[in-house]
């Protein structure tokens, strides 16, 4: 009967301890460690012998990144192409397609589009702004970013390569010419938020979580104007996920010390908020408003529909009355990659994770033009000065807006003026 009882007292120590929150981590200015370039160039030991298939009704689209294509005859799939995922270690044949240059299509698309640029000429450019991005490993000397970069810390993490997932949302919040805030100060962790053994791989959000709370505790030591103001972190977790309370209780920690957390579960941050994104074809104008239009909802839930994940935001969207939609460009994007530190790659297809760190850029902007800005003030002011677009989610028809920059900062930048007006008296 002892022994009994010790191996229930011995089971119920390790469910309480897996459930348990993990230590504080303590972040540090500086750069922890330099990780090897990711190295898909193993793929271009295999020339492919045949272009894959594109479907137009599946989300996902070919991925051509680091293959060799020089054995492949392109003459007539230029809309397979302009759907392909590449980068710039892909070998092309000599003879494409006259409509196709992929040298082309990563420069246009380069452009973090929707007049970004000209608010960045205006010097609207995030200067003076901390961020931070919560992703997997960085290639931290690529050199779209890594003027920006104050911090590189890891989580669960032990000599792993570089991953093009960081890069590429490193470089849309910070890149120097592709970001949509390329003036912030980027405050970095790499953070492996799951389980992994020999059998399987288990999503753990606890990493993600203690992350969060480092940076809390990293803004502590930081001078006012250098505080980080919002966290770019392009991951989803539900209830079922291991460590989602805790994924819960941090994100509200961070929202009462003033951090915008922004991620796929965005509306549990407030429940007005919702990120569509927005698609365009790979040669259309990025500047142009008209240029995109919404990813099918089935697209776009597609996206994040692992482990049921999309069922249950779908299931949280339906459930709530008063929502503010914002539309932020989501696919056809260049950005960043990391086989090597000038590598880019182009991806077409809508995702979550590409809205993240361009929604975080936008709310850099609105810090430097309106230091007291809050979240709540910025989803408003972006909703209130975007382009109307109505979109049909399930047979119901919802109002959206997608996000005018340059309408955006000028009406804070408007607001910011009147808040400092101060009465003047003249005397005679």
């Amino acid at each position: 009967m002892l022994r009994i009882s010790i191996v229930i007292l011995l089971l119920l120590s390790l469910l309480i301890s897996g459930c348990s929150e993990l230590e504080e981590v303590e972040f540090a200015v500086g750069i922890e460690r330099k990780p090897d370039v990711q190295n898909l160039a193993r793929r271009l030991q295999q020339p492919l012998q045949k272009l894959p298939e594109y479907n137009p009704n599946f989300r996902s689209r070919p991925d051509l990144r680091s293959h060799d294509l020089t054995a492949v005859d392109l003459a007539d799939k230029l809309e397979t192409l302009l759907n392909s995922s590449f980068n710039t270690v892909t070998k092309w044949p000599a003879t494409m397609p006259d409509s196709f240059n992929p040298a082309y299509i990563l420069d246009l698309n380069k452009n973090p589009g929707l007049q970004l640029r000209s608010l960045h000429q205006k010097g609207i450019t995030g200067e003076g702004v901390s961020v931070a991005i919560i992703d997997y490993t960085l290639l931290v000397d690529h050199i779209e970013y890594k003027n920006n970069l104050k911090m590189y810390r890891e989580v669960n993490y032990e000599n792993a390569p570089a991953e093009f997932h960081g890069s590429s949302m490193a470089s849309i919040l910070a890149g120097h010419s592709l970001g949509v805030a390329p003036g912030v100060n980027l405050y970095y962790v790499a953070v492996r938020n799951m389980d992994i053994d020999s059998d399987k791989i288990i999503q753990n959000q606890n990493f993600t979580a203690q992350a969060i709370r480092g940076i809390i505790k990293l803004n502590e030591t930081l001078s006012e104007a250098d505080k980080i103001r919002v966290i770019s972190l392009s991951q989803w977790w539900s209830p079922h996920t291991k460590g989602y309370k805790n994924m819960l209780k941090a994100m509200q920690e961070a929202k009462e010390k003033g951090i915008f957390v922004i991620s796929c579960n965005l509306w549990q941050f407030n429940n007005s908020f919702h990120l569509y994104g927005l698609v365009k074809n790979a040669l259309a104008d990025p500047d142009s408003v008209d240029s995109y239009y919404p990813a099918p909802w089935e697209h776009w839930l597609a996206a994040i529909n692992r482990n049921g994940h999309g069922d249950f935001y779908q299931q949280e969207f339906s459930a709530i009355e008063s929502k503010k939609i914002l539309m932020v460009p989501s696919a056809g994007i260049a950005s960043a990659g990391a086989e090597h530190t000038e590598d880019y790659i182009f991806v077409p297809e809508v995702n979550w994770s590409n809205t993240i760190p361009y929604l975080a850029g936008l709310y850099a902007l609105s810090c430097q033009v309106k230091p007291d800005i809050t979240p709540e003030l910025f989803w408003h002011t972006a909703y209130q000065t975007g382009t109307l677009k109505v979109i049909e989610i399930d047979e119901r028809k919802y109002e959206a807006r997608i996000v005018n920059p340059v309408e955006l900062i000028n009406s804070l930048g408007d607001q910011e003026r009147s808040d400092c007006t101060e009465e003047v008296v003249i005397s005679i």
